[in-house]
Formats: structure tokens, sequence, C-alpha cells
């Protein structure tokens, strides 16, 4: 076997170890993107509940700070 050989040999491993890993690592990103869609959900939706919450809790802190200086 000739140095050729030998390094088309050894190319052909280094390639093959390298679509192993860029298979691994394009699973571990996508897995990663499905989590980080999750989380942007969760946060949009608890920007939602505050909006609906934040009025009320805002007008009865307002009344008991109202009725607080009066007495």
């Amino acid at each position: 076997m000739d140095a050729v050989d030998q390094e088309k040999i050894t190319l052909k491993e280094d390639n093959d170890s390298l679509v192993r890993h860029n298979e691994k690592y394009f699973e571990e990103n996508k897995m990663l993107r499905r989590e980080n869609s999750g989380f942007e959900r969760s946060i949009h939706d608890l920007h939602d509940e505050n909006a609906t919450t934040s009025p009320p809790v805002l007008a009865t802190t307002t009344k008991r700070r109202t009725a607080t200086r009066r007495t």
C-alpha cells in the first residue's frame, strides 16, 4: 500500500467521523430548538397572564394606599 492509498483511507475515516459528529450535533440542535420554542411560548403565556392580572392588582393596591393615607 502506498502513501496515497493510506492518505485516502485516513481522509475517509476522518470524514466518516465528522459526519457522525455532524449528525449528533444536528439532533442536539433540533432538541434545543424545541426546548427554546417551549420556553418562548411559556414566556408569552406569562406575559399574557400578567397583562390580564396586573390592572386588577394595581387597582386594588391603589385603593389600599388611598385608604391608608386618609386615616
